[in-house]
């Protein structure tokens, strides 16, 4: 049996409305903040890589610089631009 676009799109429609109409207000609350919170992942995941170059493009300019922080264990590594990058690095666990 052959089946039109518009057939399909209505038998799509239909089924979405049918898992609509199942679902609770509290489940389509999470899942719109499930939805949120992949949003934001998302954002902070670009603005890694954005960092993360931004600190690659100063390291090979020769502009790094680096600091000792507060604690043994800390160290700061800046670029030195205006709107620079900052990184602070810190210890942990053991290395041999």
């Amino acid at each position: 049996m052959k089946i039109t676009k518009r057939q399909l799109r209505r038998i799509i429609r239909e089924e979405r409305q049918k898992l609509l109409s199942e679902v609770t207000p509290a489940e389509r609350d999470e899942a719109r903040a499930l939805s949120r919170a992949d949003a934001g992942i998302k954002d902070l995941e670009q603005d890694t890589r954005k960092i993360t170059a931004e600190l690659l493009v100063a390291m090979n300019r020769g502009t790094v610089t680096a600091e000792p922080g507060d604690a043994p264990d800390e160290l700061y590594i800046m670029t030195g631009a205006d709107q620079g990058v900052i990184v602070k690095v810190i210890k942990k666990g053991r290395y041999s």
